[in-house]
């Protein structure tokens, strides 16, 4: 930051885009600079990583809105809970 700083005559506004761009510009020169199948790869890959955090991001704000729906549904009564399956089996 102080290098992109010093380099645009102390303008914050300007040495923080710079923190920004020129790392994605290198990002795209050296993805330029990959063979058409690992790039193809990568691209595929990035795909992939994509897709799956949307997924998270589906299923958190899915749990996020359940717990808050189940949150205000009911008070806790405070008793445990029992009679499941584990109670049921008696080895």
């Amino acid at each position: 930051m102080l290098g992109f700083l010093s380099a645009t005559d102390n303008d914050i506004d300007r040495s923080w885009r710079l923190c920004m761009i020129v790392p994605a510009a290198l990002h795209e020169l050296a993805k330029m600079m990959m063979s058409r199948k690992k790039r193809r790869l990568y691209d595929r890959m990035q795909h992939g990583i994509q897709k799956k955090a949307v997924a998270a991001d589906a299923l958190r704000a899915k749990r996020a809105s359940l717990e808050a729906a189940a949150a205000s549904a009911k008070p806790p009564s405070g008793k445990a809970k029992g009679g499941g399956k584990s109670a049921r089996r008696k080895a």
